[in-house]
C-alpha cells in the first residue's frame, strides 16, 4: 500500500533537481566505499574523486535553489510563519541524524573507542553548526554547514529584494570563500590538516547563495528548455574534461581548480534546474531524491556493521553495503522522515487552525551531506577510522 500523502500545501519541488540529488549521494556512497574498500575502481578513480568531493558543492547549490522556491512567498518576518520554518527544518533534519549520531557513537563504543561527551553535546543540540569539523556521522559536517544556511535564509528572504542585492550576497560570499581558501588551507599538506577551514561555512556559503540565485532564475524567467539543457551540458563536459587534472584532495580544493570546479558544478545544477521535464515523469523521480538524505548518513554505519559481520572489505561487502544502504533508507524514509516531517508544530497540536507541520516544504530540500576526505575520521584529521 502507497503511503498516505502529507498533509499541506502543494511542495514547490523541481523534478529534475530531485532526481540529482540522488545521483549525489550515490556519488559520495559510491566514492567513500571505494576508498575504504580493498576495491579502488582505479579506471574511474580521478572521476569519482571530484564526484564524491564536489557532490557536496551541488548539495548545498540544491539546497539554497529548493528552499528559495518554498519560503520566498512566505513571510518569515512574522513569529508564526518563521516558527513553522525552524519547525520544518528541525523535522527534517533531526530524527535522522540523530539516529545516525546514536549508531556512529554505538559503533565506535563496540569498536573500544568512546566519544567525548562534549561532541555528542555539541551534536546533539545542533551547535556544531559552529563548528562544522566537529561533526560525528562521517560526512555530518555539511549537516553543520546547513543549519547555518538555515538561520541565514530568513534574513536573506526579508531584507533582499532586488536582483542587485542577491547579485551583491553572491558577490560578498565569493570572496569570503576566496578568502577561506587563499588563507587557511594549506595546499601543501593533505586535506585533513585544513579539515577545519575546509569544512566552515565561509568555505561553502557562496554555492548556498548560487541556488538561491538559480530559485529566483527559475521564478522570474521562462527558460528555454534547450538552452537550460545545453547550459548543464557544458557544465558537465566541463567537471569531466578537468577531473583528469584534478590532482589530489588538497590540489582540488585550492588554487584555480576549487573556482573552476565550483563554477562548472553550478553551470551544471543549472541546466536540471532551469529545465521542466514532461509531466508523467516527477513521481519517481521525486522518490529518488525522497531517499537522498538517508543514503548520504546510512551509508558509513552501513559499511561499517557489514564489515563487523563479514570481516572483509572486498568488493563484495562494497554491494552488501550498498543494498543495505538502499533497504534502509526506503524504511527510514517512510517509517522514520516521512511521519516526522507530517508532524505539526507542538504549539499547534492542539488547536483547530489549519494544519501547520512540515507538509510543505521540499522533503529533500537539506543537503544530503558531503564526503569527508578518503578514509580520514569522523569530524576530524586524527582518531578514529571514517568507515
Amino acid at each position: 500500500m502507497a503511503a498516505p500523502p502529507i498533509v499541506g500545501t502543494p511542495r514547490p519541488r523541481v523534478a529534475g533537481v530531485d532526481a540529482l540529488r540522488a545521483l549525489l549521494a550515490i556519488s559520495v556512497m559510491v566514492y567513500h566505499l571505494s576508498c575504504w574498500s580493498t576495491e579502488r575502481l582505479w579506471p574511474i578513480a580521478p572521476w569519482l574523486e571530484v564526484a564524491g568531493i564536489y557532490a557536496v558543492d551541488g548539495f548545498f547549490v540544491i539546497s539554497g535553489f529548493s528552499l528559495w522556491l518554498a519560503y520566498a512567498g512566505r513571510n518569515l518576518a512574522g513569529i508564526d510563519e518563521l516558527g513553522r520554518y525552524s519547525w520544518r527544518r528541525f523535522a527534517r533534519i533531526f530524527p535522522l541524524y540523530a539516529l545516525a549520531l546514536a549508531a556512529s557513537v554505538a559503533i565506535d563504543a563496540a569498536g573500544g573507542q568512546a566519544t567525548p561527551a562534549r561532541d555528542i553535546l555539541l551534536n546533539l543540540t545542533g551547535a556544531f553548526a559552529a563548528c562544522p569539523h566537529k561533526a560525528i556521522p562521517t560526512g555530518g559536517w555539511s549537516i553543520g554547514v546547513e543549519l547555518s544556511c538555515y538561520l541565514v535564509l530568513p534574513l536573506v528572504i526579508i531584507g533582499l529584494r532586488s536582483w542587485t542585492a542577491h547579485l551583491l550576497l553572491l558577490a560578498g560570499a565569493i570572496v569570503l570563500a576566496a578568502a577561506t581558501t587563499a588563507g587557511f588551507l594549506d595546499p601543501s599538506r593533505p586535506l585533513p590538516f585544513s579539515w577545519k577551514p575546509y569544512t566552515a561555512i565561509s568555505n561553502h556559503f557562496a554555492l548556498f547563495a548560487a541556488g538561491i540565485l538559480l530559485a529566483k532564475v527559475r521564478s522570474s524567467f521562462n527558460v528555454d528548455g534547450r538552452v537550460a539543457w545545453a547550459l548543464g551540458s557544458a557544465g558537465l563536459v566541463a567537471l569531466l574534461v578537468m577531473s583528469p587534472f584534478a590532482g589530489n584532495q588538497i590540489t582540488m580544493s585550492t588554487g584555480w581548480r576549487r573556482p573552476a570546479f565550483c563554477l562548472a558544478t553550478v553551470i551544471a545544477i543549472a541546466g536540471v534546474a532551469l529545465a521542466t521535464l514532461p509531466s508523467g515523469r516527477d513521481k519517481h523521480l521525486r522518490q529518488l531524491g525522497d531517499l537522498s538524505f538517508s543514503l548520504y548518513l546510512l551509508h558509513p554505519i552501513c559499511w561499517k556493521l557489514t564489515v563487523m559481520l563479514t570481516g572483509s572489505r572486498g568488493g563484495g561487502s562494497m554491494l552488501v553495503a550498498m543494498g543495505t544502504t538502499l533497504l534502509a533508507s526506503a524504511a527510514c524514509f517512510r517509517w522514520l522522515e516521512r511521519p516526522c516531517m507530517e508532524l505539526p508544530p507542538p504549539w499547534r497540536r492542539k488547536g483547530t487552525g489549519s494544519p501547520a507541520g512540515g507538509s510543505s516544504l521540499p522533503m529533500a530540500a537539506s543537503g544530503a551531506g558531503a564526503p569527508d576526505p578518503g578514509a580520514q575520521p569522523s569530524g576530524s584529521p586524527q582518531g578514529r577510522e571514517q568507515g
